[in-house]
């Protein structure tokens, strides 16, 4: 049975958050012609509205900051809006402009924040995603911090062992009546199943994850791409007249089962700093 109590303090922190991200935000950072008088900090003031919410079901145990993230095969991620981190597990890696970096195997989750998104800019974000999900791939799992599922390393096909992703926008600024069509079509054919986002959260739109069934014809709505190692088709939950809360409260319950579920590493320091030769004369 749904908990009154827990439901009247989400709907609380859901009004706040739908009203700072759409209303506000504009109200502030918008001139009488609804032209933006300051686009960085009116990014930055959506991130911060996200950061808050998210915050209300993210696991205590883990930080929500904004930085890039690195992995030991040199790659470094473009700036990302969200990232979710195991805080206790990860040194600080920060450059002399404050700019803060984030080795993979630390990190549960990545989000992407945005406003109103024609399709190609839709195109583009989730693509960012994926780019940032496959900075997972070819990391070697060493002593792990926490793991959920059975099996070896594996983020190609299990999907908790790599990054959840999410984006979070007002609205879409194209044609919905086959939203899941777009997403399932959206991607370039050289992005692989595995590093496809988790959810989309459009405010306005509704809450977009996947759909699979089980052997029993019962159909599942996962937050994964991927389910039993294999990819998985877009489905997409608009908001309901009566509870126009319904797709934000899935929303906040896949992020939660998605990050505290991720599968963590504590990183090879020594791999982030030596090159192999290197390696091998410190072991000797």
């Amino acid at each position: 049975m749904p908990s009154s109590i827990f439901n009247s303090l989400i709907d609380e922190k859901i009004s706040t958050f739908k009203r700072s991200y759409c209303e506000t935000s504009k109200q502030t950072f918008l001139n009488n012609e609804g032209k933006l008088i300051h686009p960085g900090e009116y990014g930055k003031y959506r991130e911060a509205c996200c950061k808050d919410f998210l915050r209300y079901f993210v696991p205590q145990r883990l930080e929500i900051e904004e930085g890039f993230i690195i992995n030991t095969h040199d790659e470094v991620s473009t700036e990302c809006d969200i990232i979710i981190y195991d805080k206790n597990n990860t040194p600080l890696i920060q450059s002399q402009e404050m700019q803060k970096f984030y080795p993979v195997e630390t990190v549960a989750s990545v989000g992407e924040i945005k406003s109103v998104l024609t399709k190609k800019q839709f195109k583009t974000a989730l693509e960012k995603l994926a780019k940032v999900k496959s900075l997972k791939k070819q990391q070697v799992e060493s002593k792990k911090i926490k793991k959920t599922i059975d099996g070896k390393f594996n983020p190609k096909f299990n999907p908790k062992d790599n990054i959840f992703t999410f984006l979070i926008c007002e609205r879409f600024n194209f044609d919905l009546s086959e939203l899941a069509v777009t997403i399932n079509n959206i991607y370039s054919n050289d992005i692989c199943a595995s590093t496809r986002h988790n959810l989309i959260l459009s405010i306005q739109d509704g809450v977009a994850a996947y759909y699979s069934e089980k052997e029993n014809g019962i159909p599942l709505f996962i937050p994964y791409p991927m389910f039993n190692q294999q990819p998985v088709k877009a489905s997409v939950i608009p908001p309901i007249e009566s509870d126009g809360h319904n797709h934000i409260k899935i929303f906040a319950n896949y992020v939660y089962m998605g990050t505290s579920s991720a599968t963590l590493i504590n990183p090879d320091i020594t791999s982030y700093l030596m090159t192999k030769f290197s390696e091998a004369e410190y072991a000797v």
